[in-house]
């Protein structure tokens, strides 16, 4: 496949260089000097990556949109073994996700997609699942007509997973019984985020209490959990409170995994627009 990693060492000694192929999604894009620019980028091959494009702002630059944030993208790294800044020498855009900027809600949710995979990444630790699950909410989110935020959640909570803190949303966390109607109760169990699940009512008295979550949003979570396919996750109906809580939840509890994973800047600017 073009797409793989092609290694060659070109020069020898204490600061190894290595060209490498590998496809990439752009995190962050930042001016650098008159004409240069600084990426993160999320790579298949190396996790997370900070570059140099230069002449990448230039009018003959010969890298065109391919270095936006969100693209995703096959480059050319001169890799350094010792330095955390690398060198992009070249940049193809393999997908185009044409409708991101064309909608709110799905240029909000994608960049949160980035933002947090920005935060919860650390550098240079390569992770297959979660290249994927970032490629296929953006894909997802691109290509769907309603509910681009579902995807965005869908990615959260899988993300949660692959991170190694999958929350359980289908057994109270006291007694191990099946949370359906009857256990819940109609009040809502009560969350518990630190330990990663819900109290059934009839336990709820027990340990701390992290708030409340209603019926409808834990048949939310556990569909969205049980779905391995984030277009799918687009068919689940929520209502806007349903949205508002879904998404507290979730931020709550990445929050209390990833530190400094705050409210995500995309959504600050999207409220003020709105």
């Amino acid at each position: 496949s073009n797409c793989r990693s092609q290694t060659t060492v070109v020069a020898p000694g204490s600061d190894r260089v290595m060209i490498a192929k590998t496809e990439a999604i752009v995190l962050r894009a930042m001016k650098y000097r008159e004409t240069s620019k600084i990426l993160t980028l999320y790579t298949r091959e190396f996790g997370k990556v900070s570059v140099i494009a230069k002449g990448a702002r230039s009018a003959k630059g010969r890298f065109g949109s391919s270095l936006q944030p969100m693209s995703h993208v096959l480059a050319v790294l001169y890799k350094h073994d010792y330095r955390e800044l690398h060198l992009i020498s070249q940049c193809d855009v393999l997908t185009r996700f044409r409708k991101l900027a064309e909608d709110l809600e799905k240029f909000t949710s994608a960049m949160s997609v980035i933002e947090i995979v920005n935060y919860v990444a650390h550098g240079e630790e390569r992770n297959d699942q979660l290249f994927e699950l970032m490629l296929g909410a953006l894909k997802a989110i691109d290509d769907c007509e309603k509910n681009a935020v579902n995807v965005q959640f869908h990615f959260e909570l899988h993300l949660s997973d692959v991170l190694g803190f999958r929350p359980n949303f289908h057994r109270c966390l006291s007694c191990n019984r099946s949370l359906d109607e009857q256990r819940v109760g109609t009040n809502g169990g009560k969350l518990r985020l630190g330990n990663g699940g819900v109290l059934c009512e009839k336990c709820s008295g027990r340990g701390s209490d992290h708030g409340t979550i209603s019926f409808g949003a834990l048949k939310v979570l556990q569909r969205l959990q049980d779905t391995k396919n984030p277009v799918l996750a687009t068919q689940v109906r929520l209502t806007d409170h349903q949205k508002e809580e879904v998404g507290g939840i979730l931020r709550r509890y990445l929050q209390s995994h990833v530190g400094g994973l705050n409210r995500l800047k995309v959504q600050s600017v999207a409220a003020s627009i709105m």
